[in-house]
């Protein structure tokens, strides 16, 4: 709402193209590696939850102020959330 569609448009092909990438890797063999190793799953369990902490330490630190430099989200970033987003996976 805050940078329009155009704006925003960076995040949500960011965003798509992080769960095709997900989607093909899983596909193409990523599935039978968590199967074989299923230690790799825990560690990814583990980064996505100590993600999600860091997140909610920044937010419980930030004030309203703060939210007045908001920052558009790049492709990259985007793409990157998505790799790390445990609900994903």
């Amino acid at each position: 709402a805050n940078f329009g569609y155009r704006g925003t448009l960076p995040a949500i092909l960011g965003i798509q193209s992080g769960v095709f990438t997900q989607t093909i890797l899983t596909c193409l063999g990523l599935g039978s590696v968590f199967v074989t190793y299923p230690k790799l799953q825990d560690i990814l369990r583990i980064a996505g939850a100590t993600y999600l902490l860091y997140l909610a330490w920044k937010l419980s630190g930030a004030s309203v102020a703060e939210g007045q430099g908001i920052k558009q989200v790049s492709f990259s970033e985007a793409v990157i959330f998505q790799a790390l987003n445990p609900k994903s996976w």
